[in-house]
């Protein structure tokens, strides 16, 4: 059995200076099936609004973990879902003049 302990570092996280959690890409690759992924990020969202910080979710790939996300309540999405890396000249592309 794996036994972790949380309390120490949440209980940082009111005196500490940021003001925005980024979740990992680690927890969207699963989030479509597996219960304990979504609840993390529930979590994690509704404890980062409650201290007042702005949640960044990361490598959002598909239109249901995009879905998910949103629905969860995440500030800002990052992913593959919106575009791969861009560069240069490439980049400015995307966006129209």
């Amino acid at each position: 059995m794996l036994l972790m302990t949380l309390a120490p570092a949440i209980a940082l996280c009111p005196t500490l200076p940021i003001s925005t959690v980024k979740i990992d890409g680690s927890f969207f690759t699963k989030i479509e099936t597996d219960l304990r992924s979504r609840k993390v990020i529930e979590v994690v969202t509704a404890f980062g609004h409650s201290l007042g910080l702005q949640i960044v979710a990361e490598g959002v790939e598909t239109e249901a973990q995009y879905i998910i996300v949103r629905d969860v309540g995440c500030d800002l999405i990052q992913g593959f879902y919106f575009s791969r890396p861009r560069f240069g000249v490439d980049f400015w592309s995307y966006f129209p003049a």
